[in-house]
């Protein structure tokens, strides 16, 4: 398997990819994503390619210098499931985790959504990722028809 650095020549494959992951994010949002991650100094994916060069997984992060401690992010890891469970998602993860170092960052954070990408936990526990802690989000759909005036006088 060769990993390579993601630049425009690698836009159908890693287009493709993408879609296999976030499947609910239209194309041109996709593209604007990776225009952004090749043109950044602080963004990055790596896409993994068979001898015959047929795409077979991805990895994206991103540098956050956040005092007190700066971190490396996960922001997408994805292999094709023929080709899961053979360590390649390992292989790419260790590539992202060496562009950290390389920046001086020693800490790498990733989140999940379990129900939505179930095989996610294990494969992180699997490289030495420890869960943290558990997120939930509320939402609240407003009534723009509920706007009374007294309420007008508040803002």
């Amino acid at each position: 398997m060769n990993i390579l650095k993601a630049s425009e020549i690698h836009d159908n494959a890693w287009l493709q990819l993408r879609k296999l992951l976030w499947p609910d994010t239209p194309d041109a949002t996709h593209m604007q994503e990776m225009f952004d991650i090749i043109s950044s100094d602080t963004t990055i994916a790596f896409l993994m390619f068979t001898p015959e060069n047929e795409p077979v997984g991805f990895i994206e992060g991103a540098l956050y210098r956040n005092p007190p401690r700066n971190y490396g992010y996960i922001e997408g890891w994805f292999v094709l499931p023929d080709y899961r469970k053979q360590g390649l998602g390992g292989q790419l993860l260790e590539v992202l985790e060496l562009w950290f170092l390389h920046h001086n960052i020693d800490l790498s954070l990733s989140d999940t959504i379990p129900l939505e990408y179930p095989l996610s936990p294990e494969a992180h526990a699997k490289y030495g990722y420890r869960e943290h802690e558990t997120l939930q989000i509320f939402i609240k759909e407003l009534d723009p028809g509920n706007n009374r005036e007294s309420d007008n006088q508040m803002i």
